[in-house]
């Protein structure tokens, strides 16, 4: 899958991937249009897959190392594929989380022993 350019139109390239695609035992080649800009580092294929999934697609990948970018432009890396985003919906420890973090934790154990007793205690009381 080697990107082919197809035109420069000023700073915006635009290139052609073929791609096998398989079905079971079927093989069909798919071509896709990766177009990127020089600018500001964007890019955009027509396989959807970022604007669908928000996960790059390796067709943007191989035309970004096609043009030496060695690194993912930040804002392709959306905030849930980052360990150093404090997620409010989580209380398991990691090593990335601060002591901050803690506080948070103890809380949620104490609302879960007090709700442990309570329910014991209605059990006692019929």
């Amino acid at each position: 899958m080697d990107p082919e350019l197809l035109k420069r139109d000023g700073p915006i390239k635009t290139y052609l991937l073929e791609d096998e695609v398989r079905l079971e035992e079927f093989t069909k080649l798919v071509k896709y249009f990766v177009e990127i800009s020089e600018e500001d580092g964007s890019a955009k294929c027509s396989c959807g897959l970022f604007e669908i999934r928000g996960i790059l697609c390796r067709h943007i990948l191989a035309v970004l190392k096609c043009n030496g970018i060695k690194s993912v432009p930040a804002k392709y890396i959306l905030d849930r594929w980052r360990k150093d985003i404090k997620r409010r919906y989580t209380l398991i420890q990691s090593s990335y989380d601060g002591e901050n973090q803690r506080v948070d934790e103890e809380s949620y154990i104490l609302i879960r022993l007090t709700w442990f007793l309570f329910s014991g205690a209605e059990q006692y009381r019929t």
